[in-house]
Order: structure tokens, then C-alpha cells, then sequence
């Protein structure tokens, strides 16, 4: 398995705009993208910081997943994406050694990317995404 970086660092929000003024007027960060994953039924909104990503979700459905865990635990950090080559290889090594996987396979996930994630029993309760890039021009 090789990981390549932090990816993008989820943080669930209630209101996306609001939190993207948050973002961008008080800390002075530049908005790369607001994505619709509308088969995911959820609205992000990615920020670069250094090398990796602030990822902000706001849910579409108020029965989603995203939603539940704002009326449980809150707004914050949801999950951490760690960039890997060959997801497919990366997904069938975990399972090997007994790393629980939530995606047994990759979906897609923001800006084309292949995205699974992993059962946070298996990886102290902490829910972990990996990513494999699309392949872009001159992209990250």
C-alpha cells in the first residue's frame, strides 16, 4: 500500500455558505470548488491549504448520514482522506490483513475521483476515506 498524502480533511457543516464566508472572509482562504454529488445527495465545498484539502459537506437529505451526525455529535470533523496509488489494490491488502471495509469496492467521489472508506471499528473510531486521483492535465 502506498499512501501518497492527506487528501482532504471532511468537516459536516449545517449551512455551506455560511461556513464558506467562515472560510474564505476570516481565515483567507481561496475556494477551489463547490461540487453538487447529487448520488450522494450532498453539497461540499473544497479549500486548499498547503498540499491537501478542507473539505466541507453539508447534506441534501435531513435524513442522511451527514445529518445524523450533526443532530448526534455536531458540526466538525467527520473524516480524514489519505491519497493512495491503485485504490482497488490498496482496498484488497487491507481486507487481507482485516482492516473492515465499508466499500468493497470504489465509488466516485469528488472532482471523478475513486473513493472508498473503511469500518472506523477496525481503525480506532476514526473513519478513514482513501483516494485515487482522476488523472488530470496539470491538475493536483
Amino acid at each position: 500500500m502506498k499512501l501518497i498524502r492527506i487528501e482532504h480533511i471532511g468537516i459536516v457543516v449545517r449551512n455551506l455558505d455560511e461556513t464558506i464566508k467562515l472560510y474564505k472572509d476570516t481565515f483567507g482562504l481561496k475556494l477551489d470548488a463547490v461540487e453538487n454529488l447529487e448520488k450522494h445527495k450532498v453539497k461540499i465545498a473544497l479549500f486548499p491549504v498547503g498540499g491537501s484539502l478542507i473539505e466541507l459537506i453539508e447534506d441534501q437529505d435531513p435524513h442522511g448520514d451527514y445529518s445524523k451526525f450533526i443532530s448526534e455529535k455536531g458540526e466538525g470533523i467527520h473524516h480524514i482522506c489519505f491519497q493512495v496509488e491503485g485504490i482497488a489494490k490498496t482496498l484488497a491488502e487491507l481486507k487481507n490483513v482485516g482492516i473492515r471495509l465499508l466499500n468493497e469496492e470504489p465509488i466516485l467521489g469528488h472532482q471523478n475521483s475513486k473513493i472508498a472508506f473503511l469500518d472506523p471499528s477496525g481503525t480506532h473510531n476514526v473513519l478513514i476515506e482513501l483516494c485515487e486521483k482522476a488523472e488530470t492535465k496539470g491538475g493536483r
